[in-house]
């Protein structure tokens, strides 16, 4: 497994991974993640997206309550992860730190049932 591709989108400067991250346009991210993800997977090793989702610091990340719009969810945030499942096959996923909407990433009833399980189809082995 390697830990990557890093589709989080660069929002700030000031977030410490931006180095791991593709890129700050979402169409973009999601065509690099797509060829990245296909790439290591043919050779046998699973791809891991990361950090699902909305992880936009590493001052406090554990600490951190993302309250975004819906709009900016699905426009900004989720196009890379969506084509990194969807289209890329990704074989794993990596939570963000941080809260979204009160509730931390790892366990959002909405980011991980509604969206990921449900709309998305990631299996669950």
């Amino acid at each position: 497994m390697i830990l990557g591709a890093g589709v989080n989108i660069m929002r700030t400067p000031l977030n410490e991974r931006n180095f791991e991250y593709l890129s700050e346009d979402p169409y973009l991210t999601a065509r690099m993640a797509v060829g990245y993800i296909k790439g290591v997977q043919d050779q046998g090793v699973a791809a891991s997206v990361k950090h699902y989702a909305g992880n936009n610091q590493e001052i406090k990340r554990a600490k951190v309550n993302v309250e975004m719009s819906e709009r900016a969810l699905r426009e900004i945030y989720l196009p890379a992860f969506k084509a990194a499942i969807t289209q890329g096959g990704a074989l794993t996923i990596v939570g963000a730190s941080n809260k979204f909407r009160g509730q931390y990433s790892t366990h959002n009833q909405y980011l991980i049932n509604d969206i990921l399980k449900g709309k998305w189809v990631l299996k669950v082995w």
